[in-house]
């Protein structure tokens, strides 16, 4: 579940239905349902919205996919071109950076870091992990930074 940065709207996943629900916040903080669900890929995991509040990605934990979405001036969540991308294995949790620039998604499977450009229209954009030699960084997103939490052999 997620919440747009102007508090009129949650966004919830359903994992069993591979969709997600739109509900507007009314002024007595009650949620009020809108119009029909939205398809989302595999079993959608988690949804993160960018820190500007124009774009939602959807974490599909057994598609392996990111669904992508361009969130209307009524909340509506409209469906990007293309509607998904390929993730690695197993993605659970995904953040985006306070600039609105790049986007991190945790994969269990694959044990690594996703990296992405996000572009002006909010698609994301594969970034190769950093790997030098026979090692390969794993990192975490802070407000400010990206962090190393671990060196490990490659494959």
């Amino acid at each position: 579940m997620s919440m747009h940065p102007s508090g009129k709207h949650v966004y919830v996943v359903n994992r069993s239905g591979d969709d997600i629900s739109h509900y507007n916040i009314a002024a007595n903080g009650c949620l009020v349902p809108t119009a029909e669900s939205v398809t989302a890929g595999k079993h959608p995991l988690s949804i993160c919205i960018a820190p500007a509040g124009r774009f939602a990605y959807v974490i599909n934990q057994n598609g392996n996919s990111i669904s992508q979405y361009i969130l209307a001036e009524n909340g509506q969540l409209i469906a990007m071109t293309p509607a998904t991308i390929v993730s690695r294995l197993t993605p659970v949790s995904m953040a985006v950076a306070s600039s609105g620039k790049y986007a991190y998604v945790a994969n269990i499977r694959s044990n690594d870091v996703s990296q992405y450009s996000v572009g002006e229209q909010g698609e994301l954009r594969d970034i190769p992990a950093n790997k030098w030699g026979d090692t390969a960084i794993a990192a975490d997103v802070s407000p400010r930074c990206v962090i190393c939490v671990g060196v490990k052999p490659s494959a």
